[in-house]
């Protein structure tokens, strides 16, 4: 039997409780590059803007938003094509993001199909990234935190101190700035997590959606929290599968001080087990 200890999901509960973040003195100079070619962009200045943005990719080329940053200051020269190649470039060494793809779409590239059964049933529009942040991990990776133009945080990327995405997630708001959806995904080579938690507008019942995946295994499982505050947060703090059979599912409620204010734990069916005694 596995045992999984969820921390993925803390990165954004720490966040929505404003921890502070630090970085070292090579982070600082990549921020420092980014906030600058940002100033320049918003003044107009977009010469200055593509030196500061393009200083900031040769500092650390893995992060994506010094790669849209730049294509912004081209686009905003007239230079469609060379913003098109930037952002080419950031896929190439990023990786795909909803960030890099929205960029791309909104500069003339390649749209995605409309879903099956038309535009009634596609997905709620994909919220625009406003401003970006780093938060720096215990275990020597980091995090991107990505906010929209209410400076509400929207998705987080952690990463390993080898640079690869070990987990993502996302969050919805709503028009009261409530949240309304959190989903989180945690990947290792062998394995994919995900949770997704939905949470009420009235009433107290969280529903709650747990997919995982491991090598050729996988399994899903679906259940509710009763809520003692609809305002707070759910996450997880153990997990217990073997194969196909989910054996343990702990989560836990958690305000916006970070306080756990209860827990509870399901079988493979989605019932409450009773508590330990």
């Amino acid at each position: 039997m596995k045992n999984i200890c969820c921390r993925w999901a803390l990165v954004l509960l720490l966040t929505l409780s404003l921890c502070a973040c630090g970085g070292g003195t090579e982070q600082s100079s990549w921020q420092e590059q980014y906030d600058l070619g940002v100033r320049y962009l918003s003044q107009g200045n977009y010469e200055e803007a593509v030196i500061a943005f393009t200083a900031a990719i040769e500092i650390d080329p893995k992060q994506v938003d010094a790669y849209i940053g730049l294509a912004q200051a081209y686009t905003a020269q007239g230079d469609a094509q060379r913003a098109l190649e930037v952002l080419a470039q950031a896929e190439e060494a990023c990786g795909p993001s909803e960030a890099l793809t929205q960029a791309v779409q909104e500069l003339g590239g390649p749209e995605e199909v409309p879903p099956e059964g038309g535009v009634e049933n596609a997905s709620p529009e994909t919220p625009t990234v406003a401003r970006t942040e780093r938060m720096e991990n215990e275990d020597g990776g980091y995090s991107i935190l990505e906010y929209d133009g209410k400076d509400q945080l929207i998705y987080i990327t952690v990463y390993d101190a080898n640079g690869e995405v070990t987990a993502e997630s996302t969050a919805t708001w709503d028009d009261q700035k409530r949240i309304i959806q959190l989903r989180h995904s945690y990947t290792t080579p062998q394995s994919v997590y995900t949770l997704q938690f939905h949470y009420p507008l009235s009433g107290s019942n969280a529903a709650v959606t747990f997919d995982w995946q491991e090598e050729a295994y996988s399994g899903s499982v679906s259940l509710e929290y009763p809520m003692t505050d609809p305002s707070n947060y759910l996450s997880s703090s153990t997990i217990g599968i073997d194969g196909p059979v989910l054996y343990t599912l702990e989560l836990k409620e958690v305000n916006s001080q970070g306080n756990v204010v209860s827990r509870m734990q399901y079988d493979s069916q989605g019932n409450p087990l009773p508590p330990e005694s």
